[in-house]
């Protein structure tokens, strides 16, 4: 039988008390939200139960992923969100106006912008990935095409995923 871990009063959401028994844990960690239960790596995390408060904020929202070797589909009945990762490269230091020019061909499609967050690529000053959500799924029309404008314009393009918008 796996030890069991209480998490310390400060883990109360579920990221946080993954991360607290994942630090002795194995790379496979797995999480099983099914009765409050969490499991990582040989450890088990008991915690709130379904329909328990966990969260810290009334208006807290979790997600969660599911990773897989091969894509799934579209699964959202017709109301996506893609995750992306985009970086521009030297274009955003040696031209006015790389961000806009980045975003246009998603604009130009349809393409709805829900997220955009900047993060430090750590190459260089003044270097920045962008972390994109983007109404649709990765296999629309509208999509590919605007990602493959994007690609063209872009050193990296990467799609994180696609999943059922949130209602």
């Amino acid at each position: 039988m796996p030890a069991v871990v209480e998490p310390p009063p400060a883990a109360r959401t579920a990221g946080r008390g993954l991360e607290h028994v994942a630090g002795g844990a194995d790379r496979k960690g797995r999480a099983d939200g099914g009765g409050g239960r969490g499991r990582v790596g040989g450890g088990a995390l008991r915690g709130a139960g379904p329909g328990e408060n966990i969260q810290d904020k009334a208006d807290n929202t979790t997600r969660f992923f599911v990773l897989g070797r091969k894509a799934a589909g579209p699964v959202g009945g017709g109301k996506d969100v893609t995750s992306l990762l985009v970086s521009l490269g030297d274009e955003a230091a040696a031209h006015s106006g790389a961000l806009l020019k980045m975003l246009m061909p998603l604009a130009e499609r349809g393409v709805n912008l829900s997220k955009i967050e900047s993060r430090p690529s750590k190459k260089r000053p003044w270097d920045y990935y962008f972390f994109l959500d983007v109404s649709g799924h990765y296999e629309d029309a509208a999509m590919k095409a605007a990602l493959g404008e994007l690609r063209a314009s872009c050193p990296m393009v990467k799609w994180l995923g696609s999943y059922p918008a949130a209602n």
